[in-house]
Formats: C-alpha cells, sequence, structure tokens
C-alpha cells in the first residue's frame, strides 16, 4: 500500500528514519559518556544575576563591560558566573570567577561597539579571570549580522 502525504511516501520516509536511528542513537549515547555536560542544563540551580539585551545590533565586534553588580545593583558574592550570548538560533557560553576586592566603582555595565565585519557569532573572552567583584569585568563578543542579541550571566 503506498501511503502519500503534501506529496511525500511515507513509507520511503519511515525506512530512512529506521536506518538512521540507530547510528543517532549510537551518537547521542557516546557524547553523554564523553563527560560533556550543558552548565545551564540544571537551569534550576542558575540564578540570572544581570541581563543586557542588544535590540538590532549591528554586525561588528563589541565590549562589554559588567560592573559586577546583579540585577538589584547590589555586588554579587564570590563565585562561578557563567556568560550566556544567544543570538538568533546561535547560543555560546563561559564563565568567569569573581572573587572579594577590587577599587569600587561607580561605573554602569555598558558596552563599546567597533564596526568590524566577521563571519561568525563568537563569544569572547572574559578579562580579567578571576576578576575583583567590585572592579569588574569586559568581554567581548561578536555579530556576523544585524540581529537581537541577549547576554545574561548566571551565578552557579
Amino acid at each position: 500500500m503506498d501511503r502519500e502525504f503534501a506529496g511525500l511516501n511515507l513509507f520511503r520516509l519511515e525506512t530512512m528514519i529506521r536506518r538512521c536511528a540507530i547510528p543517532l542513537f549510537l551518537l547521542c549515547a557516546a557524547l553523554l559518556n564523553t563527560g560533556c555536560k550543558n552548565p545551564l542544563s540544571e537551569e534550576k540551580n542558575k540564578k540570572l544575576v544581570h541581563e543586557a539585551v542588544f535590540y538590532d545590533a549591528p554586525m561588528g565586534r563589541y565590549v562589554y563591560f559588567w560592573n559586577g553588580r546583579d540585577l538589584q545593583n547590589r555586588y554579587v558574592t564570590p563565585g562561578k558566573y557563567y556568560f550566556v550570548l544567544e543570538v538568533k538560533d546561535f547560543q555560546d557560553q563561559d564563565y568567569v570567577t569573581a572573587v572579594e576586592g577590587g577599587k569600587q566603582s561607580d561605573a554602569e555595565s555598558s558596552y563599546y561597539y567597533y564596526n568590524e565585519i566577521w563571519h561568525t557569532n563568537e563569544l569572547g573572552k572574559i578579562e580579567p579571570n578571576p576578576f575583583p567583584i567590585m572592579a569588574g569585568c569586559t568581554v567581548t563578543f561578536i555579530l556576523n549580522g544585524s540581529a537581537a542579541a541577549k547576554l545574561s550571566i548566571y551565578q552557579d
């Protein structure tokens, strides 16, 4: 019996899925056994402490300064913090360690933009790492086209 749906032969589609299912399953199992883990996979353990949204941001390189303060404008506590850059269907992440101290600054979190041409989206280096909380830190990120971008910082 030849089953058709929207111009697709369902028998051929089912056969292709069956042929790919075992290799796909083995690939997934191998990746899970390597010990690689997404640090944000357990969202319940992560706390959003800072977020910056760039609406219709042009292509280029950005240097973002984070003043070490949370959403309530209080200094964060020492520990590990994850920076997550999201652009369309792209996501990149890295972490930084915050330590006590630093010269207190009243500077606001902000960014600098450099009009340059790039081929990939990328979350760059976070400096310094570790950073003194009151001094803040900078992170570089690249946008390969005009898009909305979100930079989120989570406490581990």
